[in-house]
């Protein structure tokens, strides 16, 4: 082998390397979401005191007294959500193929192709045409 070749295959190896240990863990995407409520009440309380006394005539004096408390309360909620999502699942893919063979005249090619993730973003599957070809593909996903 060539210098040239080694390092063509040692920089695929390496991208290769990368993309399946970059996208070989599949972790859930956790949002949370924090939402805080403050509620204030006021409690307003009256106290009426009503008082007789005899003024030195010996008259009645009614004399009434008001007394008005505020009392405040304040109550604070906390609510916490948190919205998981689960990660992606390995799906298969199926495709029809259509073309045109170039050297018989153009006449029309079809066929079927199955894929399917197998690490990471990296797919392998075969192909079949209806001219009797048939191979495997191998791709990434990005």
């Amino acid at each position: 082998m060539t210098i040239k070749t080694k390092v063509i295959i040692s920089c695929i190896a390496l991208l290769v390397a990368f993309t399946t240990g970059r996208y070989s863990v599949n972790t859930p995407t956790v949002k949370t979401e924090e939402e805080q409520t403050v509620e204030a009440q006021k409690d307003v309380e009256t106290k009426k005191v009503t008082t007789i006394t005899k003024d030195p005539k010996g008259n009645d004096v009614t004399v009434i007294t008001e007394d008005t408390t505020i009392k405040a309360n304040t109550d604070t909620k906390t609510q916490i959500e948190q919205t998981v999502t689960p990660p992606k699942k390995n799906t298969l893919n199926i495709s029809a193929l259509a073309g045109l063979g170039l050297s018989n005249s153009f006449q029309p090619v079809y066929g079927l192709s199955i894929t399917k993730s197998v690490i990471g973003p990296v797919t392998a599957g075969i192909y079949g045409m209806n001219n009797g070809v048939l191979g495997i593909s191998i791709g990434l996903n990005f």
